[in-house]
């Protein structure tokens, strides 16, 4: 009669899936609400503006394409300073455009230029 005594470890479960939850839906809630939601807001967008739909879209393309420039870039400056550096820098930036864009103005050659 030979007992073993197994060593007991307690049962806790893979907190990788909370992660991939959260930060799916972190992603979805900021990149959904951005990107594809502009087709429900498009129309009372054109509505509300007076814009043809050619002047309207082409912020939103500008966007995505400086975008996927830009994310090399963020993953450079990632890696020399750190994510709680870089994160707080974006926020500042986010902040300030933010408040600009609190004075938008009616016209659309206004905005751009």
């Amino acid at each position: 009669m030979s007992d073993t005594i197994q060593a007991q470890t307690p049962q806790t479960s893979f907190y990788g899936w909370k992660n991939a939850f959260l930060l799916s839906f972190i992603y979805m809630a900021t990149t959904g609400l951005v990107f594809y939601a502009f087709s429900v807001i498009f129309p009372v967008m054109l509505k509300d503006t007076g814009w043809n739909r050619g002047e309207a879209s082409i912020a939103i393309s500008v966007a995505m394409l400086a975008g996927g420039f830009l994310f090399p870039i963020a993953a450079k400056l990632l890696n020399k300073y750190g994510s709680r550096r870089l994160i707080i820098i974006g926020l500042s930036i986010l902040f300030v455009d933010l408040l600009v864009l609190s004075t938008v103005i009616s016209k659309l050659w206004q905005r751009i230029y």
